[in-house]
């Protein structure tokens, strides 16, 4: 596997756990109705944010894996 492939494989598995995260902050969100931004700045509830704050962890790990990806097909 190259480097390139790696860094790929890597993207795609962070968008899956990202997708995860996104499906379990909305059914949080409906659990406790309200807006994300509700959720987000005025802790609508806690599980809803970590969810949200593990979304955005799993899309920026996404994004710099296929931003070196496309370094090493550069390369």
């Amino acid at each position: 596997m190259t480097g390139q492939e790696a860094f790929l494989a890597m993207a795609e598995w962070a968008d899956n756990r990202a997708e995860h995260w996104q499906n379990e902050m909305h059914r949080h969100q409906a659990l406790v109705g309200g807006t994300l931004h509700r959720i987000k700045f005025h802790g609508a509830s806690r599980m809803a944010r970590y969810a949200m704050y593990n979304m955005s962890m799993f899309q920026e790990c996404a994004a710099e894996a296929r931003r070196r990806a496309e370094e090493e097909g550069n390369g």
